[in-house]
C-alpha cells in the first residue's frame, strides 16, 4: 500500500489491525543522506562512529518508511502473509530539510517520486512536540462558556480610520444583538445558531474589535445561550448557540481538534503502534535507521552510544539485523558450515535466497512480482525483502544450529542467539544492543581485538601476525594507517568448534613482549577505547560493548573523529 497524508488514516487502522497476529516485521527507511565517508574511515572508536552517524541522523531527513508485517498462515508451517506499506515522510513543523546531491540522484535513478514526496507527504514529530500539540489541540478544551474565553482589554485608537472602522463594526453587532432581543420578548422561537461577521479587517483591529465584544456581551442578557468566536479568512465571527446546538458545536469542535492532532503528529502514530507491539523488528544493516528512526519520533539523539542504546532496547527489546546475520553465516567455522553468501547487499541476498529457493511461500498483496528489479530503494518492497530473507535466514539457521534436543527450534530462537547484534561500518565493529553489557560479542565471535601502533616500513602484515603467532589461533589485520593497525585474533575451529580455548591474557603478554622489540606498542581494544573516549579527568565506568573482549567496558563520551588512528595520539598514550 502506498501511502500519503491522504490515506494515512485508513492505513494505521489495517497496521492496527493486522500487527496483533504478526510473528515480526520488517522496516527500512529511504533518507535524505547518510555520511557515506564512515565506511572508509579507520581506526574510530565504537562511540566516535557512532556520533558521527547521530550528526548525519540529525541533519538529514526521512523521505520514505517502509514496513512489512508478517503473518505465519494458518495450517502452513513455513509460509506467510505479507502486509507491507510504503509511507511518504515529510516533515512540516517548521523545519529546513538538507538534502545530499547524491542521495537525491541515487533514489531518483531507482524511480522516487518526489513530487508525491513533497506534496503528499506524512509530517511527523517527536515526542516533545507531541505534548505540546496535545497541549494546544486536546489538553486546551474548555466548554464553550463566555465568561471562560480569553479576555481582551479595550484598545485606545487614535487613527480616524481605525475609530471610525470599529465604531461602525460595534454598532451593526449592537443592531445584531438588538434583533435577536426584540425577538425574544415577541415571543418568537430562537433560532439555534446565529451568527454575525465583521468586515474584514487586519489583526490590530480584529483585538480592538475583540475587546469592545467583551464589553457589549458582558451587559447582554443570554439566557441559556452562549457566544463562540471564530477567525475565518481575516474575518471575526460572532456565533450565538442555544444549549443544545452550544452541546452539539462543542463536540464537532473537539473531533475537528482531534482531527487537526493527529494530523500534525503524523507518522509518530504508527512509531507508537509498533513501539507498543514489542515484536521483532526486523531490518538490513539497520543502525542508520534506528539513529532516524529515533532522532524523527522520540527525542534528540543523545552523546553517548550507551544511552541511545539503552533507549532503543527500551522501544525495541528484539532486533535482527538480516546483513549481519548473512554475514554470520559467512564465517564458518566461526558460527556453523552453513551456505555462504558473498554477497550481502539486500537486493543480492535476496536474488540469491530466491534463486537457491530459499524464501518461503509468501502472500504480497504490496508486489506480486516478487522479483521487481525496478522497486529496489522503494523503502516498502526493500522492507518486504528485508522480511522474506529473515524467514528464509532464520530457517537455515534452525536447520544448522538447531539443538537436537530441541526440535521444535523456531525463528525466536534467532532472535535469542542472533538478535540486538547489528553489522557495523567497518570488518571489526558490531553494534550490541543488549542493556545487559556484560554479554559481549566475544561470546559469538570468541575473539579478541588489538590496537597495535609504531609500525614501521619493516613490519609486514606477517611480521604484525607473528605477534600473535600460535599454532590454535589464527589472525586477521585491519590496517588505520601506515604506522597502526587492529589485529583480530580468534581460536581455530574444526567442526565448528574451537580446538582450544583462546587466552587472552597470554596472548596480550606475548604479543607485548614481542612488540617490545621491534617498539611497537600493543593495547587491548577496551583500553584503547577508554583512552580514546575518556577525557584524562573523567572516571572510566562499565558500558557499551562493540567488537571487543573482556570484562570491562566504559561509558564512552565523544571526542574528536579519528582521534585514535594519528601519531599524536599514539605519543600522548606513550607520556601517560
Amino acid at each position: 500500500m502506498e501511502v500519503t497524508r491522504h490515506n494515512l488514516k485508513d492505513a494505521l487502522k489495517d497496521v492496527e489491525t493486522h500487527i496483533v497476529n504478526a510473528d515480526f516485521y520488517a522496516i527500512d527507511l529511504e533518507m535524505s543522506g547518510i555520511d557515506t565517508s564512515l565506511f572508509r574511515s579507520r581506526g574510530l572508536t565504537p562511540q566516535q562512529t557512532y556520533k558521527r552517524m547521530a550528526e548525519a541522523a540529525s541533519k538529514y531527513s526521512m523521505i520514505q518508511f517502509g514496513l512489512s508485517l508478517f503473518l505465519k498462515r494458518e495450517g502452513d508451517d513455513e509460509g506467510y502473509d505479507a502486509k507491507t506499506y510504503n509511507f511518504y515522510t515529510f516533515q512540516q513543523l517548521n523545519t529546513d530539510i538538507v538534502m545530499s546531491s547524491r542521495a537525491m540522484e541515487f533514489l531518483r535513478e531507482n524511480g522516487m517520486d518526489f513530487q508525491k514526496w513533497v506534496s503528499e507527504g506524512i509530517t511527523y514529530c517527536n515526542a516533545a512536540t507531541e505534548e505540546k500539540l496535545r497541549a494546544r489541540y486536546l489538553d486546551a478544551q474548555e466548554p464553550m462558556v463566555a465568561d471562560k474565553k480569553k479576555k481582551y482589554p479595550p484598545l485606545k485608537l487614535t487613527r480616524v480610520l481605525d475609530i471610525e472602522f470599529v465604531d461602525n463594526a460595534v454598532a451593526d453587532f449592537k443592531w445584531w444583538l438588538a434583533e435577536i432581543q426584540t425577538k425574544s420578548d415577541s415571543g418568537s422561537p430562537a433560532e439555534e445558531k446565529m451568527e454575525f461577521a465583521f468586515k474584514k479587517c487586519n489583526a490590530f483591529l480584529r483585538k480592538a474589535l475583540h475587546g469592545a465584544v467583551d464589553e457589549i456581551l458582558e451587559v447582554v442578557s443570554n439566557g441559556d445561550a452562549c457566544f463562540e468566536r471564530e477567525v475565518r479568512a481575516g474575518q471575526l465571527h460572532i456565533i450565538r448557540l442555544s444549549t443544545a446546538a452550544k452541546e452539539a458545536h462543542m463536540a464537532e469542535k473537539v473531533a475537528e481538534n482531534e482531527e487537526k492532532f493527529s494530523s500534525a503528529i503524523g507518522l509518530r502514530r504508527l512509531f507508537k503502534i509498533l513501539a507498543e507491539s514489542k515484536l521483532a523488528l526486523v531490518g538490513h544493516n539497520p543502525m542508520y535507521d534506528l539513529l532516524f528512526i529515533m532522532d524523527s519520533f522520540d527525542a534528540p539523539l543523545p552523546d553517548k552510544l550507551t544511552a541511545f542504546k539503552h533507549r532503543v532496547h527500551q522501544l525495541f527489546p528484539r532486533v535482527v539485523d538480516t546483513k549481519y546475520l548473512a554475514t554470520y553465516t559467512t564465517s564458518a567455522p566461526l558460527l556453523y558450515d552453513g551456505p555462504v553468501y558473498h554477497d550481502t547487499s539486500l537486493e543480492a541476498l535476496y536474488k540469491d535466497l530466491l534463486q537457491q529457493d530459499k524464501i518461503p511461500l509468501i502472500d504480497n498483496a504490496y508486489h506480486k512480482e516478487s522479483d521487481g528489479d525496478g522497486q529496489y530503494h522503494q523503502a516498502g518492497w526493500d522492507a518486504y525483502c528485508t522480511g522474506a530473507c529473515f524467514a528464509a535466514l532464520a530457517k537455515t539457521y534452525v536447520e544448522h544450529v538447531g539443538d537436537d534436543t530441541h526440535p521444535e527450534t523456531t525463528w525466536e530462537d534467532v532472535v535469542f542467539h542472533a538478535g540486538n547484534r547489528l553489522n557495523g561500518t567497518s570488518s571489526l565493529l558490531r553494534w550490541d544492543l543488549t542493556t545487559d553489557t556484560d554479554t559481549s560479542d566475544a561470546e559469538i565471535r570468541g575473539g579478541a581485538v588489538f590496537h597495535v601502533a609504531g609500525i614501521t616500513a619493516a613490519d609486514g602484515g606477517d611480521k604484525l601476525a607473528q605477534l600473535f603467532d600460535a599454532p590454535d589461533i589464527l589472525t586477521s589485520i585491519t590496517w588505520i594507517n601506515d604506522t597502526s593497525a587492529f589485529v583480530h585474533v580468534v581460536p581455530k575451529k574444526e567442526y565448528g568448534k574451537p580446538t582450544a580455548p583462546l587466552d587472552t591474557a597470554a596472548c596480550l603478554a606475548a604479543a607485548k613482549r614481542a612488540g617490545l622489540q621491534r617498539g611497537l606498542e600493543v593495547t587491548p581494544w577496551v583500553q584503547y577505547c577508554r583512552e580514546i573516549d575518556t577525557p584524562t579527568d573523567a572516571p572510566v565506568t562499565s558500558g557499551w560493548l562493540g567488537w571487543l573482549f573482556g570484562s570491562g567496558t566504559k561509558d564512552s563520551s565523544s571526542s574528536s573523529a579519528e582521534q585514535g588512528s594519528s601519531e599524536q595520539s599514539r605519543k600522548r598514550r606513550r607520556v601517560e
